[in-house]
């Protein structure tokens, strides 16, 4: 393994064509020693055992600078890199070559540069210099049918050219990146400490190889991409853009054009086979991965070998939490090791995490659980090999402690799934802790020496292993929809977690390996009925990743493990609980707004329990679909609200809206939430038409008394007397920043807690607490209505929703007892704050104005069920059906909206298992962030005082100006009287 690093400088002009990046910010403008010297800290980290730098200098004052850090796991001898061969081409490698007919003692990179380099010698003898994609093509060829994971970056010389890329899954990071100046680029490995900007920085999608090229006339590069083995399918670039944009992908050029090899897709229709008996497939599939996993083992450079030193570790280790997939591999593991003598009586550790008190951490439990079982397995042969328990316990002040290293590493990828998974991987990569042999754990410090990591990572998505999201899919579409969904989950891993997750690990100068991700084992699983591999006809634990756990059955483990249900490795580690980082309600769509929408009444299967009033209506924004309240037009009125009463005592909800107004600066009227015990006979909670029993939050955007748009709760308007009145207006908590924003609200046991989020663009979420409000009685209902009314006023406003998630269920005993909210913007890496939070996306990304989403003539399968209304498809899952159904309210929905509480591995519709309620969503942005909002703030309200002024100062000007040409108009007057009063004066003295 390694880490590598290009810098390209003088490149002015090549992205004049082609732009990946999202950013045109200016912060990161020049390459600075300080991030190039902390960026070969991190390579350094990566590979321990070499690090070596190459700087060419070439045409129009452009430089090329190559950095390469190596962690030798093949061949008898470190081999340097940047490598060059005798022809002056460079190569950079960061992977693994799992060939079985390679010699074990060859080093794989110095196998690939000699290929590489054949092939350039050929092109360059058969006189085709001034064509250069045939050797593109060639040298991804060879790449491709290289099985293994890699990222490469190779300069070749005589050409003028860089070329890198990632293998198709992108199981290796490689990011991509340039400076705001648009003068350098730069390919590496790990992310520069100040490229702290998402769209100065990518994930580099694995379309292929990217090649810059430029010529010694032209001064300008030019960035040309060339494309993998993709399907073969004719429709339209817009329907596949439709089909292939999830919720929370990276929203750049790059990402548009991904997708899954021909061979890797699944077909929508299943193939007829015989289910009865599915021994065949079970055994054959434990043989592929058994040698996935012998690859894996073998192809690594092997320890010294004496006839006295038989006892140790092995140079690998396992990632352990005791469930399924673990065990598997376990097992696999010490079956592999039998038939190597080397191998035979070393020690296999079994590394486990766990944040806080490891009594209460589910996977501590199933682990030490897990290896027993183990042990019972392989206690009948004749060759033990003895397992060791690796316990890695991790408190909140040793977190504290690498927060921003853990920051830098993880980015560009900075959500709360992100922090916790990546976290809990770094602590179990660094591998120190406390071991358990036998019955007995040892409290003497221990740190592992292996220098590999197997993990169970992509046995979920290729399985059916997210058995929430999975199943909720499958019963709305059946198997074709959950074969959609799972080539969806294959096809997105590469920015999900593979770069993600090789950064974290190769950080403690270890290597990740993933047996499930080895291409034979994805050749074979893609090939079989999908019934085969899970069938969700059956219950959870049975039918989720049903061939693996008959596997399991097959290879002795007991029923007890073989039907163990997921869990997800943030709730099994505790950090999710300890850590309080935030997490988010699921929020997928349930509606799909695709049927005609007349007032009073919106009619169709989807829209069956919506009840529209005034101007309401469905309508269409840049393709997207929305519900529109009220027109661009003067005196405006509109109402949308659920016939179906919401009965629930907690519940959690957001909603997604949008306001134009045609003036400058926004002086509109008022957008309404609201929750009533009756339904609306007017619809309005902000005015003086209709008076409601319940709570309402508004949006108010016209000048105020607070002088800018601000946000604020109204309680029983008109409705209550005594001692029950005790809120109707409050002054707000926060100020809205944008048109376009999103509105968190969540109510526990009589009590309202709101917060925003503007949605801007190439900004990452930051949810402001806005305020708490405690209900009196009379306010806590057992029932009610929600649903929204808009009024444009005095000005020509439209006021459009475009989202709405709820869900249900009780808060829990631990966010009870939180403590009183701070309300500043945290850092997820700062100490972690107490507050609840409400929302269902994993990350935010709603963009203003909603970004166009084209049909497709693909079937879509949905999404979860706990979404009352959207508009926008999801932007990390396809686009849901029309065909799903209405909102249950009674005791089965409030069940089932506890059990879309049980979350899984990191899809977007896990949620919380424990806490519905959950921790307040932590800011991913540092200080520098919550001072800018500030002075965007002042800044804003400076504006609306200069309007106010400005305004009052043209009244006054003008009343002058008036006042100064009245008084000339009667100082004329006066003059012309006293010319003619002289006149006649002069005249009766003549006479």
């Amino acid at each position: 393994m390694c880490g590598i690093f290009a810098i390209l400088s003088g490149v002015q002009g090549l992205f004049d064509s082609f732009q990946p990046f999202t950013c045109n910010c200016t912060h990161f403008t020049q390459v600075k020693q300080q991030w190039k010297d902390a960026t070969r800290d991190f390579l350094q980290r990566r590979g321990p055992d070499s690090f070596r730098i190459k700087c060419y200098s070439l045409y129009f004052q452009r430089s090329l600078e190559l950095q390469a850090a190596v962690l030798s796991l093949r061949g008898n001898r470190v081999v340097e890199q940047p490598l060059e061969d005798s022809f002056g081409n460079v190569l950079l490698f960061n992977g693994e070559i799992y060939d079985d007919n390679m010699n074990q003692e060859e080093n794989d990179t110095l196998v690939l540069s000699k290929l590489l380099g054949q092939l350039v010698f050929r092109h360059r003898n058969s006189g085709r210099d001034n064509n250069w994609k045939p050797l593109y093509s060639d040298i991804l060829e060879l790449l491709d049918s290289l099985p293994g994971p890699w990222s490469i970056i190779y300069y070749i010389s005589s050409l003028r050219c860089l070329i890198f890329g990632r293998d198709v899954i992108g199981r290796r990071s490689l990011l991509l990146g340039k400076t705001g100046d648009d003068q350098s680029i730069f390919i590496s490995s790990v992310s520069p400490q100040e490229a702290a900007c998402s769209g100065c920085l990518i994930e580099l999608a694995p379309l292929g190889l990217y090649c810059i090229e430029w010529e010694e006339d032209n001064p300008f590069g030019r960035l040309d991409c060339h494309f993998r083995d993709v399907r073969k399918r004719n429709i339209s670039t817009s329907s596949l853009l439709s089909c292939r944009l999830p919720r929370g992908a990276p929203q750049h050029a790059l990402f548009l054009d991904s997708y899954l090899p021909d061979k890797w897709w699944r077909t929508q229709e299943i193939s007829v086979h015989s289910l009865d008996d599915t021994s065949n497939f079970v055994l054959a599939w434990i043989n592929v991965l058994l040698r996935a996993v012998g690859r894996r083992i073998e192809m690594l450079q092997l320890p010294s070998q004496s006839s006295s030193n038989r006892c140790g570790s092995l140079p690998f280790a396992l990632l352990f939490s005791g469930g399924i997939d673990s065990l598997v591999l376990a097992y696999l593991i010490w079956k592999v090791c039998q038939s190597h003598e080397i191998y035979q009586y070393k020690t296999l550790e079994l590394i486990n995490v766990c944040f806080g008190p490891p009594s209460k951490s589910p996977d501590r439990k199933t682990a030490m659980e897990g290896i027993e079982e183990l042990n019972r397995i392989c206690s009948n042969h004749k060759l033990k090999m003895p397992f060791r328990l690796l316990f890695v316990d991790v408190d909140k002040e040793e977190y504290q402690k690498y927060r921003q290293h853990l920051k830098y590493l993880l980015f560009p990828c900075c959500t709360p799934m992100d922090i916790s998974i990546g976290s809990t991987l770094w602590f179990g990569a660094r591998a120190q802790g406390h071991v358990k042999e036998s019955n007995d754990v040892h409290s003497n410090p221990y740190t592992s020496s292996s220098k590999v990591l197997l993990s169970g990572l992509g046995a979920d998505e290729l399985l059916g292993g997210y058995k929430g999201r999975h199943r909720s899919v499958f019963q709305r579409g059946g198997y074709s929809t959950l074969a959609y969904e799972l080539n969806m989950d294959l096809s997105r891993l590469w920015w999900r977690n593979l770069g993600r997750d090789d950064r974290i690990v190769g950080d403690h100068g270890k290597e990740l390996r993933l047996p499930f991700l080895d291409e034979q084992v994805i050749d074979f699983i893609t090939s079989l009925p999908l019934q085969v591999i899970c069938d969700m006809e059956l219950p959870d634990g049975i039918g989720d990743k049903r061939i693996l756990r008959q596997a399991a059955k097959q290879l002795g483990f007991s029923n007890d493990f073989v039907s163990r249900k997921k869990r997800a490795m943030q709730f099994g580690s505790m950090i999710a609980a300890q850590l309080q980082l935030p997490y988010l309600l699921p929020a997928d769509p349930l509606y799909s707004f695709r049927s005609p929408l007349s007032p009073p009444v919106i009619p169709g299967e989807v829209l069956r329990n919506w009840f529209g009033v005034g101007q309401t209506k469905l309508a269409q924004k840049d393709g997207v679909d929305i519900v529109r309240l009220t027109d661009m037009e003067q005196d405006a009125f509109g109402t949308l609200y659920h016939i179906t009463p919401l009965k629930q005592q907690h519940f959690n909800l957001s909603f997604v809206y949008w306001i134009g107004t045609k003036e400058i600066q926004p002086r509109v009227d008022s957008l309404a939430f609201w929750y009533t015990k009756h339904p609306p006979t007017y619809g309005t909670v902000y005015g003086n038409e209709a008076a409601f029993q319940g709570l309402g939050i508004v949006i108010q955007l016209f000048d105020n008394q607070w002088h800018r748009p601000s946000l604020f709760p109204v309680v029983n308007e008109r409705t209550t007397k005594g001692s029950d009145w005790q809120v109707k207006v409050l002054s707000p908590g926060c100020a809205l920043g944008s048109l376009t924003g999103k509105i968190y609200v969540s109510y526990q046991q009589g009590k309202l807690s709101v917060y925003q989020l503007p949605i801007q663009k190439n900004t990452l979420p930051n949810p402001e607490f806005c305020f708490d409000v405690q209900l009196p009685p009379s306010a806590q209902l057992d029932s009610g209505y929600f649903g929204f009314t808009a009024k444009s006023g005095n000005y020509a406003t439209e006021h459009s929703i475009i989202q709405v998630t709820v869900a249900t269920g009780a808060v829990t005993t631990a966010a009870k007892n939180t403590a009183d909210r701070n309300k500043k913007q945290p850092d997820p890496f700062d100490k972690a704050s107490k507050k609840s939070v409400v929302d269902g996306q994993k990350t935010s990304s709603v963009l203003s104005p909603p970004k166009p989403v084209a049909s497709s003539s693909k079937p879509k399968p949905a999404t979860q069920s706990n979404s009352m209304l959207n508009a926008v498809p999801s932007q990390r899952d396809p686009q849901t059906p029309a065909n799903v159904q209405g909102v249950k309210t009674d005791s089965t929905a409030q069940q089932e909206g506890n059990q879309q509480m049980q979350m899984n591995h990191e899809g977007p519709q896990d949620s919380m298992n424990s806490n519905p309620n959950m921790e307040y969503l932590k800011s991913i942005w540092d200080d520098t962030h919550e001072k800018q909002q500030d002075l965007s703030a002042k800044l804003t309200q400076l504006l609306v005082e200069w309007e106010t002024m400005k305004r009052s100062t043209s009244i006054t000007m003008i009343f002058a100006i008036a006042l100064v040409v009245l008084l000339q108009f009667y100082a004329c007057m006066l003059y012309l009287y006293y010319r003619k009063l002289a006149s006649r004066l002069r005249y009766n003295k003549i006479i």
